[in-house]
């Protein structure tokens, strides 16, 4: 006869009792290392018993003593009787593999210099593609939406015009002011050691207004607009507002695509400013 905290277990010639009472819960059950191979540890074992007449409460920690006591009684080429078990312990102890599973080890990656160029070709030549095919369908579109012949509403073009446009100004006139302030800084504080501190206003006015101001404003345009458009572009992907517009047999290049690509003003892309 053997008992420990919520179990005994009685033996005759073959066969081992094990009876479980009171409640087998996280905070209750407490499991002696090795218990499992000590029940089982008798010459001419055939078969583990339960009995839960007495048996309370009980979650995973009862799985766990199961789960030790069929690995232990199978190693000893003996049999565990589970039929006075709970059925949802049965169940759940039929979802537990018999013998721990190993991890999986992922292969070991050879690293090829011939294999990475290629694949990066591939990967750059897939881009290429997706951009030229995007290219096409909005050069299709556009001059069929000149004919009225897409479903591109006016209202969408006007207000991504809107936020493109009037929306950008006060930010693109920031950037610009004050590339242009640390421009004239600098600029004075070098041309006033040659003497020519006269020259400020000149150099202000042909590298910013030039040169750096197309370029800045392209730069900011690309970053606020761009990432605004790619942001909700992704949030409506992630809610299925795409597949919803697919399954209505809305075209996703006229309803999402093409308002945003012709709302951009034509002063957002980098022009140098002819002498």
């Amino acid at each position: 006869m053997q008992s420990g905290r919520g179990w005994s277990a009685s033996a005759d010639a073959s066969r081992v009792i094990v009876s479980l009472e009171g409640d087998w819960t996280g905070t209750n059950a407490v499991m002696e290392p090795g218990v499992a191979t000590r029940l089982v540890d008798r010459a001419g074992l055939t078969a583990v018993a339960f009995n839960t007449e007495h048996l309370g409460r009980w979650d995973s920690a009862l799985l766990l003593f199961l789960v030790a006591l069929r690995r232990a009684t199978a190693a000893r080429h003996a049999q565990l009787e589970d039929a006075g078990l709970p059925a949802p312990a049965r169940e759940l102890l039929a979802l537990v593999p018999d013998a721990p599973q190993a991890p999986a080890v992922a292969p070991a990656h050879t690293i090829s210099a011939t294999a990475d160029v290629g694949q990066a070709a591939m990967d750059a030549w897939a881009q290429c593609t997706a951009a030229t095919a995007m290219l096409r369908a909005m050069v299709l579109r556009g001059a069929a939406n000149l004919r009225g012949a897409t479903l591109m509403r006016r209202v969408d073009l006007l207000a991504f015009m809107q936020a493109a446009g009037l929306g950008a100004l006060p930010v693109i006139a920031l950037v610009n002011v004050l590339v242009g302030a640390i421009l004239s800084f600098m600029g004075a504080v070098q041309l006033r050691k040659l003497g020519a501190s006269l020259y400020v206003a000149d150099l202000v006015g042909i590298a910013v207004v030039r040169e750096m101001a197309p370029l800045m404003t392209a730069i900011v345009m690309c970053g606020r607009t761009g990432g605004a458009y790619a942001a909700e572009l992704a949030a409506m992907n992630g809610s299925e507002e795409t597949g919803a517009l697919v399954v209505l047999g809305i075209p996703l290049n006229d309803y999402l695509v093409l308002p945003r690509v012709a709302a951009p003003p034509p002063w957002a892309a980098p022009r140098r400013a002819q002498p």
